[in-house]
């Protein structure tokens, strides 16, 4: 035998070991349908239906009364968190969400900036939703 042979099986065993701990953003699945609520600064229903591929999140955000448009974020795994954006014409909304360590919720600050809009005032609040 050449000295290669534990080489090989210590390489064998390394990855085998790192392949069991996980490779990155789709072991935080956040795809699907979340509900909850937001405070701005009353409490209104908020529901996202979320795609991923892979740290980058799609789908869309309904915050009952102010929003209702496509979202697009980018999932940070190590730090739990989704910063998103949403266009909505002259609107804009954005915000970060912290995911528990079980993933089963998220929640974060909520920005709606209408500075470009002829009326309305900013708004900001918090959001606060659960995995369905």
């Amino acid at each position: 035998m050449t000295p290669r042979m534990p080489r090989l099986g210590c390489l064998a065993f390394i990855a085998l070991f790192a392949s069991a701990c996980g490779t990155g953003p789709d072991d935080l699945a956040i795809a699907g349908t979340w509900q909850g609520t937001a405070l701005l600064p009353a409490s209104v229903t908020t529901s996202l239906t979320l795609t991923q591929a892979g740290n980058t999140i799609g789908g869309t955000i309904q915050i009952s009364g102010f929003l209702d448009r496509a979202l697009i974020g980018t999932l940070d795994e190590s730090a739990r968190t989704i910063e998103w954006l949403v266009f909505a014409g002259c609107e804009e909304w954005n915000g970060t969400f912290t995911i528990t360590s079980d993933g089963s919720e998220m929640s974060g600050p909520v920005q709606g900036d209408f500075s470009n809009c002829s009326l309305g005032n900013d708004v900001s609040g918090t959001i606060s939703v659960s995995k369905q």
